[in-house]
């Protein structure tokens, strides 16, 4: 009888614990765009770069998975190391542009990333449910959007991740739990009646 107790209770933690476990992933929340101007032969190479929130009415399915709209008022911009004054935009919207820059290289997202919970869309490779977001603002492989040789024209682009956790947690459902609690029940007055007989 304690072996097909303890076999029971072994069952029921593996049931629970492959239902509960967590899934952590980047999580891709919007893009940082370069958008060359056209230059002529005397001008110096420029453009400006967009920020642009792809969460909640922004979501697109199997692309920009969060349903909810993830707050974009932290996340910083950084052009060439100099940090770029971001406005209050995000805390409505979900577009940014920069003044024009001339001669720039390169440019960084960071910033501390808000904690949630989100809720991620399933499909496309995501695992759908409640998130918490950990960690800053990244692009991945998490390295700068380079705008190439600075005497031509070219447009760059990068998506923009924040690391995620799921947190939603699957128990099992009561007729699952009734329905195992059965079969124990069976397997002991089988062994029970096998003993007798």
């Amino acid at each position: 009888m304690r072996k097909l107790i303890g076999c029971g209770i072994l069952v029921l933690s593996a049931l629970v614990a492959s239902a509960s476990s967590a899934w952590a992933a980047p999580i891709p929340v919007g893009e940082l765009t370069f958008t060359a101007n056209e230059c002529e032969d005397d001008c110096i190479f420029g453009g400006f770069f967009s920020i642009v929130n792809q969460s909640g009415a922004n979501q697109q399915p199997g692309v920009f998975p969060i349903l909810d709209q993830v707050d974009f008022s932290t996340i910083t911009l950084t052009i060439d190391g100099s940090p770029v004054l971001l406005t209050d935009v995000f805390a409505d919207g979900y577009n940014f542009d920069s003044d024009p820059i001339f001669g720039p290289s390169s440019a960084l997202i960071g910033g501390a990333a808000p904690a949630g919970p989100y809720t991620v869309q399933g499909g496309g490779g995501f695992i759908g449910g409640k998130y918490l977001f950990s960690g800053n603002f990244f692009l991945s492989p998490n390295n700068p959007v380079n705008v190439g040789d600075i005497s031509s024209a070219e447009n760059e682009s990068a998506i923009i991740y924040i690391e995620g956790r799921r947190i939603e947690r699957q128990v099992p459902e009561p007729v699952s739990l009734g329905l195992l609690g059965s079969g124990l029940v069976g397997l002991y007055l089988r062994r029970r009646s096998a003993k007798r007989s």
